[in-house]
């Protein structure tokens, strides 16, 4: 009995051993499943994290893209490979931002009539055209999702399209109608730790647009000549219905949603205005039927235009009429400028054997000077850095400043004496340019440091020898100036340089040139969709 007790008892504690070894291997199973969910888990989770932080990356770099473009004025051509966008450390990563211009020239037309409802969009071709994006017809903006060369019919044509975007009304448009495209597309990658051995990457990417809101005039040449910055270059624009043919010799911009352009008399004094759209000719109340060569505006009610024969037109946000002049005020004016809404000087040819500057008071024109120190000459342009400090310029390179209390002439050097000085610009007190025609075989461009004028010497070579009739900055590393034989020349803070413009600028003489304010440069630019991949 006891041998029987011993043997079940071995028997029992065998199974049990045979069960605790099982156990401890399911168990150890368990263990090690666990452990490597766990493991797996905190690698997914740590790879989501890196997926996050490359985003949050790319983004940053989309964003610095997009402030290089809209406020430092960076060509969209000049986004790929630039330093400051290229390989940069940002957090636990780097990005890179790349853009791509689209500014087809020659713009494709419309293969076939649209409604204002088409959302298939007929083109002549899709050559320069970005695969997403906007384009303009007329006075409309389009958006579109792709596009597509098996259109049901036409054998290019736009896709998906969003009709009457970005404020603008659909409209039907007709058969050969310009498809205008002007847009960089930015792409920015990001990765953690580098794009070189990523172990985590994503890309996010926008189409940037460029406002139309820079504006360049000149003389005719198979149409109206009118210029707009395309984000690049300088492109012509238009034909406009209604506008005539002929010469614009002044334009200034209030905002990208309001400029004005004057030129020679077609029936009537001439006027068009910019409303962010198109160009549309609007008449004034008894003005007379005389060229206007000029026109400022301190806001977009209060815009003044001179012209032949004394005329002084004056726009109150609703209409043109003469503006309030004493004394007599025949001559011709040249140009104007407005220090405020009360304070603005127009300056002209020589009339009664003396120099021709007028005076808005913010009631009348009136006739001031003489002033002993000026020359009787043509004067050609006037600039102010504030109501105190004023330059004129003029013929036989005259030079004359304003202090607050009178206009005293002022002597330059041989290097600028006796040239004809055509116009002057001033962004501040010690940092005005003035140009003129051309001087022993170089462009001449004369720069005011708050001592002395002094031509910019050496002229680059990219920079033609032509004359120079008008220069403009919006900021004191960034202003333009135009001239003879469609010349346009930039500077960017450090250097004149000059600039070819697109096929479609005509050879002529190009008379102004109006540049959208630096504050208005955040709006110059307008993002409406993101990719992320």
């Amino acid at each position: 009995m006891m041998f029987k007790s011993s043997c079940h008892f071995k028997l029992m504690r065998g199974n049990l051993m045979i069960a605790a070894v099982i156990l401890i291997v399911i168990v150890g199973f368990l263990a090690t499943t666990v452990a490597t969910m766990a493991i797996v888990g905190l690698t997914s989770a740590s790879r989501q994290i890196d997926s996050s932080k490359s985003f949050y990356i790319a983004k940053g770099g989309l964003e610095r893209g997009i402030y290089a473009v809209a406020f430092q004025n960076l060509p969209c051509t000049s986004v790929t490979g630039n330093a400051n966008l290229t390989n940069i450390s940002f957090g636990d990563g780097q990005f890179t931002v790349t853009g791509v211009n689209y500014a087809p020239s020659p713009a494709a037309t419309l293969s076939a009539a649209i409604t204002a409802s088409s959302a298939i969009i007929p083109m002549s071709t899709l050559v320069g055209y970005a695969p997403v994006g906007r384009v303009a017809i007329g006075s409309e903006f389009l958006n579109y999702g792709g596009t597509s060369t098996s259109c049901g019919g036409p054998a290019f044509c736009l896709t998906g399209a969003q009709r009457g975007v970005e404020g603008s009304t659909a409209a039907a448009h007709n058969l050969g109608d310009t498809v205008l495209q002007n847009q960089c597309t930015l792409t920015a990658q990001g990765a953690v730790a580098s794009l070189a051995n990523p172990l985590a990457e994503r890309s996010v990417a926008t189409e940037v647009i460029p406002q139309q809101g820079s504006w360049i005039v000149g003389n005719t040449s198979g149409g109206e000549t009118i210029l707009v910055w395309n984000g690049s270059t300088w492109v012509r624009s238009g034909p406009y219905a209604g506008i005539p043919n002929v010469s614009f010799n002044g334009v200034n911009v209030v905002s990208s949603t309001d400029a004005w352009a004057v030129g020679n008399n077609s029936g009537g004094a001439l006027m068009i205005h910019w409303d962010g759209f198109t160009w549309t000719r609007v008449l004034g109340a008894g003005v007379p039927n005389q060229n206007l060569n000029d026109v400022f505006c301190v806001s977009s009610n209060v815009c003044f235009a001179v012209g032949n024969s004394g005329m002084i037109i004056q726009w109150n946000g609703s209409t043109w009429t003469n503006s309030p002049k004493t004394g007599s005020i025949t001559f011709t004016l040249n140009r104007l400028t407005c220090a405020s809404a009360s304070n603005c000087w127009a300056v002209g040819n020589t009339s009664g054997g003396g120099e021709t500057i007028v005076l808005w008071n913010g009631s009348t024109w009136a006739r001031s000077g003489p002033y002993a120190s000026i020359p009787n000459r043509n004067l050609q342009g006037v600039s102010c850095a504030n109501a105190n400090d004023c330059w004129i310029v003029g013929n036989s390179a005259t030079f004359a400043r304003w202090n607050g209390i009178t206009w005293s002439g002022f002597a330059v050097g041989p290097d600028i004496t006796p040239t004809t000085m055509n116009d002057v610009f001033c962004t501040a007190s010690n940092n005005c340019w003035a140009v003129g025609n051309t001087k022993t075989g170089d462009a001449l461009i004369a720069f005011w440091n708050g001592v002395n004028w002094a031509r910019y010497t050496p002229v680059p070579a990219s920079v033609p020898n032509r004359d120079l009739f008008r220069v403009t900055c919006n900021a004191s590393n960034h202003c333009w100036a135009v001239g003879a034989n469609r010349t346009m020349i930039v500077w960017d803070g450090s250097a004149w340089a000059g600039i070819t413009p697109d096929a479609s600028v005509p050879n002529v003489r190009l008379n102004s040139v109006s540049l959208l304010s630096s504050g208005d440069i955040a709006w110059q630019v307008r993002m409406w969709r993101e990719i992320f991949s």
